[in-house]
C-alpha cells in the first residue's frame, strides 16, 4: 500500500469525527438522546452492512470469475435491499 492511499483513507476515514457531536456540546438539559434498539442490534446491523460492502468490493475486484460472480450477486442483493427499504418508508 502506498502512502497516498493511506493518508486519503485516513483523511476520510477519520476526517468527519471532527464534526461529530458539534451540535450536542450546547444542548440544552432536555435533550433526548435517539432511540436504540434493545443489545445494540443496529449497531450490529450497520457493521454488518460495512463488512458486506468491503466484501463485496473485494469479490468484484478479485482475478477468479467465479469470485467476481458472486461479487456481482452480493451487489444486486444490495441495490435490491436498498430499493426495498425505500419503498417501505415511501409508500407505507
Amino acid at each position: 500500500m502506498n502512502r497516498q492511499f493511506l493518508s486519503t483513507t485516513a483523511l476520510l476515514l477519520f476526517g468527519s469525527l471532527a464534526f461529530a457531536d458539534g451540535g450536542v456540546a450546547g444542548a440544552p438539559v432536555e435533550y433526548v438522546t435517539g432511540v436504540r434498539l434493545e443489545g445494540d442490534v443496529d449497531s450490529w446491523l450497520a457493521l454488518a452492512i460495512v463488512l458486506t460492502s468491503i466484501v463485496t468490493a473485494w469479490a468484484i475486484n478479485y482475478g477468479a470469475p467465479k469470485v467476481r460472480v458472486f461479487g456481482t450477486v452480493l451487489a444486486a442483493l444490495g441495490c435490491c435491499m436498498v430499493f426495498l427499504f425505500c419503498c417501505k418508508f415511501r409508500f407505507s
